[in-house]
């Protein structure tokens, strides 16, 4: 909305320079040497990271320092609490913490408005062809009357002048004033009649800009009607034809190569598109084109904004050929509305337009994330955001999203970009989106982080000046892992505990492919009751210690884990309960089953085995089952005899057997000797040899062997026998 009382904006433009350089010179006094400027803010820069001197003491979370939006003292704040510019622009951003994601906070960005401070001279300019009657004429009248009634303090302050333009086939017009009444009552006696000359009613509007207006004001035009020109003025003789470098815009199929801007506005000749205009009027109709008239039409309208006019359109249910000329007379897209054939909505419509004669025209926020964050992204791209409009009605924020029309968020290079921004009095844009810490790369918890780094904004597309946003800081948290080892290995009853054990820890659930995910080896010892607590490690890649993260870069809690290295003899593992970390080691240990069977490969049960270790310390008697078989459970490496301690009469008793276990590659404990053994003793009935399934094996190939070798023998002396013969 436009409002008055900008008669003083130089003295509190003065104001606020001095109020700033006061708040910023106080607040450097009672600093210690770490300190940064930003823009207009100042910062502790220290050891605990850095972050706004004035800050909110975390009211939006424990891990969250934003700027104390709630300090009644500070001069630079308005009535609620945004960071005032010289009237021109108001700011405020601040992060909040999510409730249920570690590391994830929202930024949340707001800009406010003002009207203008300088003089405004307004035109309408008004389709009033034959439809201009009933209701749409009402919808008219009416929508005026609220546009009037919301300009009413910066008509009375003398800070807006309107002037009003209606044309059909011919012109009306009513020069700018100040009175309501004169308004209102030129609209209710303007003539309506048939024909759509835009021309004509743009050419009316510049003459009442050359005539009456004031070269230090403002030149605002608002457009409403439904496009459709039919008819255009001649090109003087000899007119530039000027090439189209994109001041036309072409829409649904109609475009222009080029364009005039000079024409013979006093001449009783004119172009149409109409040949019932033309066998009406002979002598100074000439049939032409429709894109060819909308086009000479656009050439008006892009003289005048070259002289400095910006335009709004209204468009009423426009046409195809309609909507290319409407949306090519309002300066941009954010200037663009439509309403129905009726004009139902105008009042709404033309309220925007008021609001939209503001301080900030084509603003534009850039927004670089700092260090250690990370915008929050869907598939790489920056889509996970929030953009909201609001008017403030009756004293309440109400949403408007039509103030967001025309407005565009891209990010490139981890810099957000807010443009197309059209913000007025009582209105204000805000941007919400989603970072996370980065935790995976050189963090320190407990840290502030700044959220951005120097956020700006830039209120208009001509404007030099650059607006700081207070920044917000935010900071992580770290764990502490506790480390226990556990041994379950017979009370160490053969001595083969270590005092120390190394280890290194892991992570496994890390998102940046550069991040650590294995330490350097760290040592755990007897003589620590072997526990330990660490909360820095080395990376394996790093000679640098880092603090070990609560959560990765998208929240997720650090899944961490120990791998113990070097220590064969027992089976390490881990159970990790909230970083509880302990190491179980078992001692490594075989139970071997032995079968005895007779050379029919029966079992032979009830006699006894004795295996003894030959350096480790063991015994164990057992005697074989109905299966042949004997089990000893709990072996460790090294190397055993197995003895035969009882026999049968019918058997022959065996050889002792050594036996050796020990590590195979991968650290199984296995039995090494002897080689390839089935676990098979096999009992020779008395009279043959008794032997193992391994030497059975050895024997039945000898005999094999002899058996024909002796085969041979015979077949020789055979073969001697039958030569003599």
């Amino acid at each position: 909305m436009i409002r008055g009382g900008h008669v003083g904006m130089k003295f509190w433009n003065k104001v606020f320079i001095i109020l700033l350089s006061v708040v910023t010179i106080s607040v450097s006094f009672s600093m210690t040497a770490s300190a940064l400027s930003i823009g207009a803010f100042e910062y502790a820069d220290g050891t605990d990271g850095t972050y706004l001197v004035d800050n909110d003491a975390n009211k939006y979370g424990e891990n969250v320092l934003n700027y104390n939006y709630d300090n009644p003292s500070n001069p630079l704040l308005d009535e609620e609490g945004f960071v005032n510019y010289n009237d021109i622009s108001y700011v405020k951003k601040y992060a909040t913490q999510s409730d249920t994601v570690p590391g994830l906070f929202d930024v949340n960005l707001e800009v406010k408005g003002n009207s203008q401070g300088t003089p405004i001279d307004l035109v309408f300019i008004i389709d009033f062809s034959s439809t201009m009657v009933g209701q749409k004429l009402e919808n008219t009248i009416a929508g005026m009357n609220t546009f009037i009634d919301e300009i009413s303090t910066s008509l009375e302050a003398g800070t807006i002048r309107v002037g009003i333009v209606t044309y059909n086939r011919q012109v009306m017009s009513l020069p700018y004033t100040s009175s309501k009444a004169d308004l209102l009552n030129f609209l209710a006696n303007a003539e309506t009649h048939t024909g759509t000359f835009i021309q004509k009613g743009l050419n009316e509007a510049l003459q009442m800009y050359q005539t009456y207006g004031d070269p230090a004001h403002r030149n605002l035009a608002i457009h409403i009607g439904d496009g459709s020109a039919n008819r255009a003025y001649l090109p003087v003789s000899g007119a530039t034809l000027y090439p189209n470098t994109g001041e036309i815009t072409p829409y649904n199929g109609y475009s222009a190569a080029g364009y005039y801007t000079d024409f013979q506005t006093g001449s009783s000749q004119y172009y149409t598109n109409s040949q019932s205009v033309v066998d009406g009027d002979p002598t100074n109709a000439i049939l032409t084109t429709s894109e060819e008239i909308s086009n000479l039409t656009l050439g008006m309208v892009v003289h005048l904004k070259q002289i400095g006019v910006e335009f709004y359109n209204v468009a009423a249910s426009p046409s195809s050929r309609g909507e290319y000329i409407s949306k090519n007379i309002a300066s941009n897209l954010a200037h663009y509305f439509t309403v129905d054939e009726n004009l139902e909505g105008l009042s709404e419509t033309l309220t925007i337009a008021a609001n939209t004669i503001n301080t900030i025209q084509d603003g534009k926020v850039i927004d670089p994330m700092g260090e250690h964050v990370i915008l929050e992204k869907e598939n790489g791209v920056f889509s996970n955001y929030t953009l909201s409009g609001f008017v403030k009605e009756n004293g309440v924020w109400v949403a408007n999203n039509s103030l967001t029309n025309g407005v565009t968020v891209r990010e490139q290079d981890n810099v957000i970009y807010l443009e197309g921004l059209h913000i007025g009095y009582n209105e204000k844009v805000t941007l919400t989106y989603k970072i996370h810490l980065n935790t995976e790369n050189n963090f320190k918890p407990d840290v502030w982080y700044l959220a951005n780094q120097r956020t700006i904004l830039v209120p208009t597309s001509t404007s030099t000046d650059e607006f700081d946003f207070p920044i917000p800081a935010i900071r992580g948290e770290a764990t502490t892992l506790n480390i226990t080892k556990a041994w379950s290995d017979f009370e160490d009853q053969y001595n083969l505990r270590p005092n120390t054990i190394s280890y290194y820890v892991t992570r496994n659930n890390t998102t940046d492919p550069n991040a650590w995910t294995r330490t350097t080896e760290m040592t755990l010892a007897q003589a620590d009751n072997w526990q330990q607590q660490i909360n820095t490690v080395t990376p394996q890649s790093s000679a640098t210690p880092e603090a070990l993260p609560l959560y990765n870069n998208k929240g997720e809690i650090f899944d961490y884990s120990i791998v113990e290295v070097g220590n064969n003899d027992y089976l390490a593992t881990v159970n990790n309960t909230d970083n509880n970390i302990v190491i179980t080691n078992t001692l490594k240990t075989l139970d071997m089953t032995i079968t005895k069977v007779n050379q029919n490969n029966q079992a032979i049960s009830g006699i006894e085995f004795e295996l003894t270790g030959k350096d480790v310390e063991y015994n164990s008697i057992q005697q074989t089952n109905a299966q042949g078989q004997i089990t000893f459970n709990g072996l460790i490496k090294g190397n055993y005899v197995l003895h035969e301690r009882t026999q049968s009469a019918q058997y022959k008793p065996i050889a002792d057997i050594n036996i050796t276990l020990d590590y195979n590659d991968v650290g199984d404990l296995i039995v090494t000797a002897p080689e390839n053994w089935d676990f098979k003793i096999v009992n020779e009935e008395t009279g043959t040899l008794a032997v193992t399934g391994g030497e059975i094996q050895f024997m039945l190939v000898s005999i094999i062997l002899m058996t024909a070798a002796a085969s041979m023998l015979a077949i020789s002396h055979r073969s001697r026998f039958d030569n003599l013969l």
